[in-house]
């Protein structure tokens, strides 16, 4: 039951902060971008 809460959380996680170091980088890619968007709840950082 707990295997499907685990995996989901950690790469909640993960994609949080690959997309908090890499959107500073990344602004021009419209995919980093969407997910930094997506993601702008956890610490909104480029749109």
């Amino acid at each position: 039951p707990h295997g499907d809460i685990y995996p989901t959380e950690l790469q909640e996680v993960s994609l949080v902060i690959i997309t908090n170091e890499r959107c500073h980088r990344t602004r021009i890619d419209l995919t980093e971008r969407h997910i930094c968007t997506h993601m702008d709840g956890f610490h909104g950082a480029c749109v």
